[in-house]
């Protein structure tokens, strides 16, 4: 009897353990087979600078997981195993890149090895979350639409930074600040959301963009990009370019150099602004001084040149200005002279027609040699 009781837990446990093995089987999915091995399109990789530099592997595993997360998959099937390492570089650069992709988290589940991945998304619910993703494609549409037919990519570029800047606030506790959805739909959003909606709109223009990250001075984690023009890499930080007040925007880092971005961009304590993480991202080198200010001729080297370009201002009825000088003493002469001495109020009174009632603020943005002058 007591062998038959002994025989029947046996026979229990069989059956217990083989359920669950299949069951680990069938959702681990060891024994499925590998996803085929594909690759971005040409298209597609022309504007993804990022993905161009990485190994054959790499964009393999790039694209299976680009596509699986384009279309919410919980779990993505892998073209091989994937070690550790690998999966958590691609996996990072394709949350940072691919702005579009806003529902992906930015954390991960990893093993040692994997074959299939099993996606952490924000919104779990497939029908909501492509509910989100046609509001976000309506909303770029409807700002790229307002772009001029004959604007230039400079112009193109000029009028994201100021679009984002003038319908998105900084919010670091917003669930979506992250993203490109939160910076665009919501409105509502810190770096890493402006960062991803500028590159986003900047790639559905054709325009190439790459996503960095790194931290301030201070220690923070920070996001920018660069973006390509006329052939050559520049600095873009539009998060920092917003005032979030009437002195908004400004231009200190939009399409900068890198001896502008890096050295010149310092706080009191001497600490650079920018600090750049380089692990799986190497960044292009800016060196062209082509600047918003040398562009909108508003780049003064002496207090001449500061002189036309006010005077310029004031027969064209600008509302605003924005002056930035090279060095500092030709700064300070600018605004002893010209802002505390008064000297604007000539200019005003000289080249415009209505002086009935004259007012002007100004701003000093601190470390950059700029300032900004209001005409009220």
């Amino acid at each position: 009897m007591a062998k038959k009781i002994l025989s029947l837990i046996l026979v229990v446990i069989c059956v217990v353990f083989g359920f669950w093995g299949v069951k680990y089987v069938r959702e681990s999915g060891l024994f499925e087979p590998y996803s085929e091995r594909e690759y971005l399109t040409d298209e597609e990789e022309e504007l993804r600078v990022v993905y161009q530099s990485l190994s054959d592997d790499e964009k393999a595993l790039y694209t299976a997981l680009y596509r699986g997360i384009s279309e919410n998959k919980s779990k993505i099937r892998l073209p091989f195993d994937a070690d550790e390492e690998m999966y958590q570089k691609i996996y990072c650069i394709l949350e940072k890149q691919e702005g579009e992709l806003f529902n992906i988290a930015p954390t991960y589940y990893t093993a040692a090895k994997i074959k299939t991945a099993n996606m952490i998304y924000r919104i779990e619910n497939k029908s909501e979350a492509r509910s989100c993703a046609a509001e976000l494609d309506r909303v770029a549409d409807e700002i790229l639409l307002e772009i001029p037919d004959d604007a230039d990519d400079y112009h193109k570029l000029l009028y994201i930074h100021d679009r984002i800047i003038g319908n998105c606030t900084y919010d670091v506790e917003s669930e979506m600040g992250g993203t490109a959805y939160g910076c665009l739909v919501e409105k509502r959003a810190r770096c890493e959301g402006y960062a991803k909606a500028f590159g986003m709109l900047a790639g559905r223009l054709g325009i190439r963009t790459i996503f960095l990250t790194g931290c301030n001075g201070s220690g923070q984690l920070h996001a920018w990009n660069q973006v390509e023009l006329d052939g050559k890499w520049y600095n873009a930080d539009v998060t920092w370019d917003d005032t979030d007040d009437k002195m908004s925007p400004r231009y200190i880092y939009f399409l900068v150099d890198d001896e502008h971005f890096y050295s010149e961009s310092t706080s009191d304590d001497g600490k650079e602004t920018h600090v750049l993480d380089d692990e799986y991202v190497e960044p292009k080198k800016c060196d062209s001084n082509n600047s918003y200010y040398v562009r909108e001729r508003c780049y003064a080297q002496t207090l001449e040149d500061a002189d036309a370009i006010l005077r310029r201002a004031a027969v064209e009825k600008k509302k605003s200005i924005e002056i930035n000088f090279a060095n500092d003493e030709v700064h300070s002469d600018f605004i002893d002279e010209y802002v505390n001495g008064g000297k604007i109020f000539d200019i005003i009174i000289e080249k415009s027609s209505d002086t009935a009632e004259i007012r002007f603020t100004h701003a000093e943005y601190e470390g950059c040699n700029t300032t900004k002058i209001l005409f009220d």
